[in-house]
């Protein structure tokens, strides 16, 4: 460019000057609006996926150039060819996984997804990978294993994942409560606007069955039909996943103010719409851990449904063995089920299983001994032999 244009001078300007004031753009000077509109074009481009039809040239001074299809990669090189290596087979997977078209595919904010990931604990990073793609250990998954699959927490339904929200138990249900209030209020404390957080918290309670008192929830208002008409298309049950859709970062753009200064003149720091998306997907996986850590409280504690159902199974199989224990159980075995009933009532949940996991073995056995005895009786007309019949008497014999 010097060579080319001999008076052309080169000054130094300072970048996104229009994130940290409210300056009119007409107002600035001319090297800053140009600055700052080379800057929103090529955000622009980047949100709307426009990719080229051919490569473009080398930069001039540049060593070596990589080039991944069409696009030149000039920054995350290392993430860009990690993304290029693994998408063919990851997208295969996720869309017969979610049953999604390569529209829907295209228009999920995956580099949000991936940000909000890295900010997890390894621990926190798998559980939310399972309930992404649906491998959390509930009842559907345990019916495949033969086992129970009913809720832990409900007991007359089968537990599935959009279970854990709609679930009718008391503390599941005010734990969900609290948790959508939770989250609301942090989306404030980072900046996101009400056009935003309300749809998005809107869709949150319309998919779990929440009527939130609050009209500011209204997803069928007009200005909110966009977004959630759009995150619907993606696959169902999305948004509780923190799986969003494209149109949420462009709205939070579109909506975006530098926060003013404080009252000594201090910059506040204010997230970007990527950023603010990010915040999006952190509120929707914390109320599903907290969905998840009320629900394996009550799995493991002395509400679990299933656990006193299992319970009083087995309590009345105990008093079957008991009743009929002439006709299922031998006679040496008897004292096992002879303990007074006031103690039985009062014994553990491993206790009674380790007890009848005896008696149904002494059952079997009393089975086997039965079966053995029976083959080897013989009916009384076994020892019978068989005789020749006797001839008729003639006619003329006396008698």
């Amino acid at each position: 460019m010097a060579r080319t244009f001999k008076t052309l001078k080169f000054a130094w300007v300072k970048g996104h000057q229009d994130d940290n004031d409210d300056t009119p753009f007409e107002q600035r000077p001319l090297p800053v609006r140009l600055n700052i509109a080379c800057d929103r074009a090529a955000k622009e481009c980047m949100r709307n996926c426009i990719k080229p039809n051919k490569r473009a040239r080398p930069m001039e001074g540049a060593g070596a150039t990589l080039y991944l299809g069409t696009n030149m990669v000039t920054t995350d090189m290392k993430e860009q060819i990690q993304y290029a290596a693994q998408l063919p087979q990851m997208k295969k997977y996720i869309k017969k996984r979610f049953r999604c078209n390569d529209e829907a595919f295209e228009e999920i904010n995956w580099r949000a997804l991936g940000r909000a990931k890295k900010r997890l604990k390894l621990h926190q990073s798998i559980r939310t990978s399972k309930m992404i793609y649906g491998w959390l250990n509930i009842g559907v998954q345990k019916k495949y294993m033969g086992q129970d699959s009913t809720c832990p927490c409900f007991g007359n339904a089968t537990e599935t994942q959009i279970h854990l929200y709609r679930c009718t138990n008391k503390k599941m249900r005010d734990t969900l409560n609290s948790s959508i209030a939770t989250v609301e209020s942090k989306l404030v404390q980072d900046g996101i606007p009400s056009t935003v957080y309300n749809p998005f918290i809107g869709e949150i309670c319309h998919m779990v069955g929440v009527e939130h008192p609050d009209s500011q929830y209204d997803i069928k208002s007009e200005s909110h039909k966009t977004e959630v008409q759009s995150q619907r298309q993606i696959m169902k049950e999305a948004i509780l996943r923190g799986i969003l859709h494209s149109d949420w970062t462009r709205k939070l753009h579109e909506q975006w103010k530098p926060r003013p200064p404080t009252k000594d003149g201090k910059k506040v720091h204010q997230k970007d719409a990527m950023e603010q998306t990010v915040s999006l997907i952190q509120a929707a996986w914390t109320i599903f851990e907290n969905q998840w850590g009320q629900r394996n409280e009550i799995l493991h504690g002395n509400e679990n449904e299933l656990l006193v159902s299992n319970k009083q199974q087995k309590f009345k199989r105990y008093m079957e063995l008991r009743r009929d224990k002439y006709q299922k159980l031998r006679r040496c075995d008897h004292h096992m089920v002879e303990h007074p009933i006031r103690d039985v009532i009062k014994w553990s949940r491993q206790h009674m299983t380790a007890i009848l996991r005896n008696l149904e073995e002494m059952h079997k056995q009393y089975l086997r001994e039965l079966k053995i005895e029976e083959e080897g009786l013989q009916p009384i007309t076994a020892f019978f032999s068989p005789v020749r019949a006797a001839s008729p008497p003639c006619q003329g014999d006396p008698g």
